[in-house]
């Protein structure tokens, strides 16, 4: 969907000097920006430009908290002893 949302932007964006490309036509830096978006890291190197892209990464950026908290709870309660594990 990032992919998508910034095509339109994709004929304006040049390649950074270096030859490594920082415009989402392709997939892996799409891959890219949504792991380092949902794991809160947000590094700024591919970063979307459009609103739909901004709209879409801000829903990825919660989901991201959401899955994020709903593992430490888990992990959590797998580790937590019960009174009669703590008296053994």
């Amino acid at each position: 969907m990032i992919k998508i949302a910034e095509k339109p932007l994709m004929a304006s964006i040049e390649d950074v000097p270096g030859g490594t490309s920082k415009n989402f036509d392709e997939i892996i830096n799409c891959i890219w920006l949504t792991i380092i978006t949902m794991t809160t890291v947000g590094y700024g190197d591919y970063f979307p430009r459009t609103l739909i892209g901004r709209g879409l990464i801000t829903i990825i950026a919660i989901w991201g908290n959401f899955l994020l908290a709903m593992l430490v709870v888990t992990l959590m309660n797998t580790v937590t002893m019960e009174k009669p594990e703590e008296k053994s």
